[in-house]
């Protein structure tokens, strides 16, 4: 079957809201956990950021005062934190792939072993590739699962992104090349120099970029 087929067919789980059926803006946030860390980062990598759900829906609570955002699309690998945002914020129809999907590549990890825990999925997939009984199998689900979550999550009209991740950086240009114009998102992808920090509530995407500055592009892809 055709890759671009399978990946409709796994968009098709998630039932996006009509504009004639909706009386405000959809966002879409991303989530990273997988090897970056466990749920509400109880265990997380020493050298990633791990952001607690709380923190991307502050951003969006904000977004939502200018944009009145009514769906929201989680892209997320842990369908609890789904289940959480509900709790936390009944007052959006949150959407998930993770809810039907389950193409999430598991690595053996000790939570309590740290060096484990820092292992890298890119480090340890290429580790086990070499493997004789290898199945790619489990990466080709993984891979297009991530396809179909990436198209839904541009779809949005505006985006929550991760602070410092490079899928984040991705999402954003994949939603810009899609859209033809800058989406509105939060945190801004214009990250200092010197601190490597973010200006956490402010969206500078309509401002020049300040001659010291520079962006997550430039900081995932080397530029």
């Amino acid at each position: 079957k055709p890759t671009n087929d399978e990946v409709e067919e796994i968009k098709e789980n998630i039932n996006w809201p009509d504009p004639s059926e909706r009386t405000g803006a959809i966002a879409s946030i991303h989530l990273r956990r997988g090897d970056v860390g466990t749920f509400r980062c109880a265990h997380k990598q020493s050298y990633r950021s791990c952001t607690l759900l709380e923190e991307q829906l502050t951003r969006l609570r904000i977004m939502s005062q200018e944009y009145n955002v009514t769906h929201v699309y989680l892209m997320t690998e842990e369908p609890k934190e789904v289940h959480l945002a509900r709790q936390l914020a009944p007052e959006y129809e949150w959407m998930s792939l993770s809810e039907h999907i389950d193409a999430e590549i598991r690595m053996p990890r000790n939570t309590s072993d740290q060096i484990s825990m820092d292992i890298g999925m890119e480090d340890w997939l290429l580790e086990i590739s070499s493997e004789p009984k290898f199945d790619g199998k489990m990466i080709q689900k993984h891979v297009v699962s991530l396809l179909a979550e990436i198209q839904l999550f541009a779809r949005a009209e505006l985006h929550i992104i991760e602070p410092l991740s490079c899928t984040s950086m991705l999402l954003w240009l994949y939603s810009y090349g899609q859209k033809g114009y800058i989406p509105p998102h939060m945190p801004s992808i214009y990250m200092a120099k010197k601190s490597s920090s973010f200006d956490k509530f402010k969206d500078n995407s309509r401002n020049p970029m300040p001659n010291d500055w520079y962006t997550l592009l430039q900081m995932c892809y080397g530029g």
